[in-house]
């Protein structure tokens, strides 16, 4: 099976949570302190008394916050709809607000005892500050306004790491059941040509057991690759390898009916395909079209490395059952045409690993029986 990419995320935005928090109350306090000056640029206010005020209120600001998601999170807030939760983010807001505003307006006093206001101060200003209903009302509504705002970055984060967890674990499911479909496939395809191969090494037992005795090695080779390549890709010159030792053994079975001709493109030998996918389709080539011949017939395996992936053609003397009545012959050929488990096997394997941009097909040239595979170059990463 090919690797899924693997896309890192966190159990849990604390990390995040934190960062933001100090990026994004740092990036208000640089736009607070910069309105907050225009004051001293008119003489209405000092440095230190702007950098004091804003400081505390910015610290203000970010423990009522954290004090908003710890309720938050305490109540499970986050777990209702979208109305339940913001009628009580509203609620908490303005009470947080109108908290912070009493926090705030004593600091002021204490603010004014160590660092005087300039003499040319605004006293209405000045009054109105000093005003409880002004500072503490009204500046209660601002700071609830503000956390409000806060609160909306916070569920919007909330919704979207929410839904991008549901997407992973869709995406797991799907790799899951993928793995789970293949390996179906590869119990059903083993013992397909184990069988196969069994029979005919019981057939040349009484007849030659030294080569019955090849039979067996060049079987346990097969079995050998098999296990060995359960899981992954494999390049085409191994698959290659492979094919050799199936038809050897089926070549002293058959003699001279079986011919054999390559002509493969150098550039594709390092191509990857699925595991014991061609040597299937030799397999079905050779059961369901020459073996059937009186005379055999040859096989013909062609490969070529295009720019998109590796297109591998097999011919074999042999017919479809009456392809012309039968349109659909070349996509879905009945049993003598292949349609057994190697053929269906295989179909199903491309889909799963490249879904539709795999394909292979079936159909009648002549007296030839040609079979046309279209691998991708990487397999389908799934969304």
């Amino acid at each position: 099976m090919p690797k899924t990419p693997y896309i890192a995320q966190p159990s849990t935005l604390t990390p995040y949570y934190w960062r933001c928090q100090l990026g994004g109350w740092s990036l208000y306090l640089l736009f607070y302190s910069l309105a907050a000056f225009i004051s001293v640029s008119l003489g209405e206010e000092t440095v230190i008394r702007v950098i004091v005020r804003s400081t505390y209120y910015l610290l203000s600001l970010l423990l009522g916050s954290h004090i908003l998601r710890l309720w938050c999170r305490h109540q499970q807030w986050l777990t209702l709809d979208a109305r339940g939760f913001w009628q009580r983010c509203f609620a908490a807001s303005l009470l947080l607000g109108w908290l912070i505003a009493l926090i705030i307006w004593p600091f002021g006093n204490v603010v004014d005892q160590l660092w005087a206001p300039p003499g040319t101060r605004n006293e209405i200003m000045e009054q109105m500050e000093d005003s409880f209903s002004f500072a503490v009302v009204l500046g209660g509504i601002l700071n609830a306004m503000v956390l409000l705002v806060w609160s909306l970055v916070y569920w919007a984060v909330h919704i979207w790491h929410h839904n991008n967890q549901i997407q992973l674990s869709h995406q797991a499911l799907v790799i899951s059941q993928k793995n789970t479909e293949l390996d179906q496939l590869r119990q059903q395809l083993n013992p397909h040509f184990l069988f196969n191969s069994l029979n005919n090494i019981r057939a040349m037992v009484h007849i030659d057991s030294d080569k019955a005795s090849d039979m067996v090695t060049q079987l346990a080779e097969l079995l050998r690759y098999s296990l060995q390549h359960a899981n992954g890709l494999v390049c085409l010159k191994d698959e290659l390898a492979i094919v050799e030792c199936y038809l050897s053994l089926e070549k002293v079975r058959l003699a001279d009916k079986l011919q054999l001709q390559q002509q493969l493109d150098e550039n594709s030998l390092n191509c990857q395909l699925p595991p014991m996918l061609l040597q299937s389709l030799v397999e079905n080539a050779v059961k369901h079209g020459i073996s059937t011949r009186r005379n055999g017939g040859l096989l013909t395996i062609e490969s070529c490395r295009q720019a998109t992936g590796l297109q591998i053609t097999l011919s074999n003397d042999g017919e479809l059952d009456n392809p012309q009545a039968n349109p659909q012959a070349n996509h879905q050929p009945n049993h003598r045409g292949g349609l057994g488990v190697g053929l269906k096997n295989c179909r199903q394997r491309l889909a799963l690993l490249y879904g539709d941009k795999a394909s292979l097909t079936l159909e009648q040239q002549g007296a030839k029986v040609i079979t046309h595979i279209f691998i991708p170059s990487d397999p389908q990463e799934i969304d």
